[in-house]
């Protein structure tokens, strides 16, 4: 299997993939499988401490959907509702009627956008378990 590589940054764990692109479904089954799931920045500390440390020109999945209701994104881990936003400007715009998942992506800073969910993307898998940190 191989290693997780989640490293602790603030109170929690996190593994920012910056090789390997999966779609939204894929990303969320992999942080899954290693013990996580896919980032939910829930304030401005943790979202501060989590993009410094993002690759500039990356573009990462993270928790949210809107697959229910258009422009109501909810977490796919927790079912709680996106509550802290760093939108580009004029986004989430639902592109073609297909944007249903949230990606982070840097075009001056790191901002929030509505994406087709079957594109290939780098992702980040957060815990708040310590086990997925001490895995070899």
């Amino acid at each position: 299997m191989q290693q997780r590589k989640f490293k602790p940054i603030g109170l929690k764990y996190y593994h920012i993939e910056n090789n390997e692109k999966l779609t939204w479904f894929s990303a969320l089954q992999r942080c899954a499988k290693w013990g996580g799931h896919l980032v939910h920045l829930k304030s401005e500390e943790e979202w501060n401490l989590v993009t410094k440390k993002l690759e500039s020109g990356h573009r990462y999945w993270v928790d949210f959907n809107d697959f229910e209701t258009e422009n109501t994104f909810i977490s796919a881990t927790t079912g709680e509702k996106l509550t802290f936003k760093k939108w580009y400007p004029g986004e989430p715009n639902d592109l073609n009627k297909k944007e249903f998942c949230v990606e982070l992506g840097s075009y001056d800073t790191f901002t929030m956008n509505d994406c087709y969910c079957f594109e290939k993307k780098n992702f980040i898998c957060e815990s708040s378990n310590e086990d997925v940190f001490n895995y070899n």
